[in-house]
């Protein structure tokens, strides 16, 4: 299994301290920037991630397609391959929201969607009566896959569970930049009585400005500020002071006018290939992701798309307990290539191999 160079990022209390003792080990500084606060240590095949008032806990890494030096290497086993190689083998493989709460100890009930492509109410409650949740955590607007924004009227409808049951709503707003506008907020009818609202840039700006914000009652503000003094201690401030200057120049609002002009035409002209190839919207395209049935199991067409050079998001790696689904979600503002949905398709007509058939030789697409 090619897992690629292997390297562990550790907590420190004082970067330039450690970075001493390191180099007394003969490492040298490979990568980083210590005014960040962050250094990548080298010796030999050897890394190390030395981060201060980053993360909360020392992590492993694996990275496919490098080697010890950072250069590519080709060919390597995507992660979604070697999803499916641990799935085989009897390891469940999650999705990475699924990971972080099971990492946090909590337990997942995953309510799914409606027809409509809110959240089934119906099974919500049943679930708050059986097992009286502590939170509820959501993408209210743009949710990710389907793209659907919650109506007011669903909105209401959720918080009236959580008052009647006594738990916390997440509304993750990560997509707020690319909403429509005079979208409903559970936050906004709520008044952040029971709801805590969380959101950030990395959406609109720029995938590593890992820069965000959250709202919630003061109670539970003082909460958290405790929370991530005591863990992560601040955000990099180059990155909050990038941001800041966004935000006060209007540039961040024009930004966003742009961003959303374009991707109102690349999902345009998606939603037209799509249906060409014969797929059906499950939600109404909006936003960044849209959300289709193709007739087929999506996990062993997007293996055959990866040997081709295109990756793609089965519907089961958005399930808290994966199954195969004919569902896929694609990304308007990548997936305008009529090659790739020519190629879907001719996947999708194809006829079905029995069971344990060899799969042919495919040629390669990059």
């Amino acid at each position: 299994m090619g897992l690629g160079v292997f390297s562990i990022s550790l907590v420190v209390k004082d970067i330039a301290a450690s970075r001493a003792f390191y180099e007394q080990l003969g490492f040298s500084v490979f990568g980083g920037e210590q005014s960040q606060n962050w250094l990548i240590m080298k010796q030999g095949p050897t890394l190390v991630g030395l981060f201060q008032g980053m993360f909360d806990k020392n992590m492993l890494t694996f990275n496919p397609g490098w080697d010890a030096d950072a250069k590519e290497v080709n060919p390597f086993d995507d992660v979604r391959v070697l999803q499916q190689r641990l799935k085989a083998a009897g390891v469940k493989g999650w999705s990475v929201e699924f990971a972080r709460l099971a990492r946090m100890g909590l337990r997942v009930l995953p309510v799914p969607r409606s027809e409509g492509g809110g959240p089934d109410l119906a099974v919500m409650a049943a679930l708050a009566r059986e097992h009286r949740p502590r939170l509820y955590v959501t993408v209210s607007v743009l949710h990710n896959p389907t793209g659907h924004c919650l109506s007011a009227a669903e909105a209401h409808q959720v918080l009236q569970l959580a008052e009647a049951h006594d738990f916390l709503i997440v509304e993750d707003d990560t997509y707020a930049w690319l909403a429509p506008p005079r979208t409903a907020r559970m936050a906004e009818l709520d008044g952040l009585r029971r709801t805590i609202t969380v959101s950030g840039f990395s959406k609109i700006l720029a995938p590593q400005w890992r820069v965000g914000f959250l709202a919630a009652s003061p109670a539970l503000v003082e909460r958290f500020i405790d929370t991530k003094l005591l863990t992560t201690l601040t955000s990099p401030g180059v990155l909050e002071a990038a941001v800041a200057d966004c935000l006060e120049q209007g540039l961040l609002r024009r930004h966003a006018e742009r961003v959303t002009a374009l991707l109102q035409q690349a999902r345009a002209r998606t939603v037209r290939l799509a249906q060409a190839a014969g797929c059906r919207f499950v939600a109404p395209p909006a936003g960044l992701f849209g959300w289709l049935d193709t007739g087929r199991d999506t996990e062993a067409l997007a293996l055959a798309l990866l040997e081709e050079g295109w990756l793609t998001a089965p519907g089961s790696l958005f399930h808290a307990r994966p199954r195969p689904t004919t569902l896929m979600r694609v990304n308007f503002a990548t997936a305008d290539e009529p090659r790739f949905w020519q190629r879907l398709k001719a996947l999708i007509d194809a006829p079905a191999r029995p069971a344990g058939s060899a799969t042919p030789a495919t040629s390669s697409h990059r």
